[in-house]
């Protein structure tokens, strides 16, 4: 399997970037343009039609069709159903280019779509729509606040001025306690229409899932999707909206969201950042520091009484007695 987060999975797949036509790796929606105003506009999916899937057949024959018309000469073709370029990975012997791709839970849900929609709940753009509670922050702060964390928490919720600075575990928190929190502030509508998505995620990230699971997160997917148009309008129906009708086939092939989640690859992306300085040689500061880290032996000294006379010494493994305890 390859996990990625969209603009890499583009590149991997060799298909057109999310912002484009026939950009889902899943799947053979088009999307349209959305004109925002008369300079504006954006790529949208809409929710409420169904689209022919992608697989490994159908994805190696648009490829020889996009090598034939460039072979003949079509320079102008730039694609074909979004398949733009030829990936190295469908050299793979058993590896699947369409579904080896696996669902992106922490980009595609809670740095997409959950921040998405807080940040339309607060933003003072929209006032005049029914979702606007920007004015309620200070309620909602108070509530944050009095929220308690259990000691496993990576990280505690900030308060709502900070919301620019939320890294992805504090997205993950607020999903889970969004609906209690504002229930009240909120309107009823909107609530019980992220409470769907809310229900349907946290049953895909169960460490056992079932069939009938499986069914209950798809049907609040699609009521989730379905009515997100209505709700808000076509402009939030994006390309994360539309990957999330892909996630429950993704766990059927793969298991629940959280086993090849992206959190442990970003956690090590700060790893590596903190292993260079400087922009000169690079790769090399890094392997140095991974060597480093890999040969160095720590020792680990540990004194205690040893049958209440002596110290022990633990040099490496290797015990050793230093001297007699008076």
């Amino acid at each position: 399997m390859v996990a990625a987060d969209s603009p890499a999975r583009c590149q991997l797949q060799g298909i057109n970037q999310y912002n484009g036509e026939f950009s889902c790796p899943w799947c053979l929606i088009k999307g349209e343009t959305y004109w925002i105003d008369e300079r504006r506009h954006k790529w949208i999916f809409p929710t409420k039609k169904v689209h022919q899937s992608r697989d490994q057949e159908n994805f190696t024959s648009h490829l020889r069709e996009l090598r034939d018309l460039l072979h003949n000469g079509n320079n102008n073709v730039t694609n074909v159903f979004g398949i733009k370029a030829p990936s190295k990975l469908i050299l793979l012997p058993k590896f699947d280019i369409v579904h080896g791709f696996v669902f992106d839970y922490m980009h595609t849900c809670l740095l997409g779509v959950v921040r998405t929609l807080t940040c339309a709940w607060l933003d003072s753009k929209n006032h005049n729509f029914p979702f606007y509670i920007g004015h309620q922050e200070v309620e909602i702060n108070c509530r944050i606040n009095l929220c308690k964390f259990p000691v496993e928490c990576q990280r505690i919720l900030r308060e709502i001025k900070d919301i620019k600075y939320w890294k992805a575990h504090e997205w993950k928190i607020w999903m889970i306690l969004a609906v209690p929190l504002l229930n009240g502030i909120l309107s009823q509508p909107y609530l019980k229409h992220f409470s769907n998505f809310v229900t349907a995620i946290t049953i895909l990230c169960k460490d056992v899932i079932t069939r009938a699971d499986l069914e209950t997160s798809d049907n609040l997917i699609k009521q989730f999707c379905v009515v997100l148009p209505d709700l808000y309008d076509s402009s939030y129906c994006s390309f994360n909206v539309h990957l999330v009708s892909h996630s429950v086939d993704c766990v059927k092939n793969w298991g629940p969201l959280w086993a090849y989640s992206l959190f442990q690859f970003e956690n090590y992306n700060g790893v590596l950042t903190n292993s260079f300085s400087g922009t000169t040689e690079v790769g090399l500061q890094i392997a140095k520091k991974l060597i480093i880290a890999e040969n160095v032996c720590f020792i680990k000294c540990f004194f205690f009484k040893f049958n209440g006379k002596k110290l022990l010494f633990i040099n490496n493994g290797k015990a050793e007695i230093l001297s007699e305890v008076t």
